[in-house]
Order: C-alpha cells, then sequence, then structure tokens
C-alpha cells in the first residue's frame, strides 16, 4: 500500500483558537502547529 503525497492543508482555525486556550505557551505541540507543519511536507517523505 503506498499514499500519494498530498499538499500541506491549512490548520483549521478553530484548531488554532482551541490550542492557544488550552496550552501552555510552551508547549511542544505549538512548535508543531506553528513552525514544523509549515516546514515539512508529505513529498519530501514519499520516498
Amino acid at each position: 500500500m503506498s499514499l500519494k503525497p498530498q499538499p500541506p492543508q491549512p490548520i483549521l482555525a478553530e484548531l488554532v483558537a482551541w490550542g492557544e486556550r488550552h496550552l501552555a505557551a510552551d508547549s511542544p505541540y505549538h512548535l508543531v502547529g506553528g513552525v514544523l507543519y509549515a516546514q515539512f511536507h508529505a513529498e519530501e517523505f514519499a520516498a
């Protein structure tokens, strides 16, 4: 089974707002959502 790479979809505004309300500022999820999500794409890992 293989998956075809897809372009990244933007993170939903509701999810961003929820994270800002419920997660600590130094939470690793802020790093993933705010920085890493925009830098790494599925095409880079397809091979």
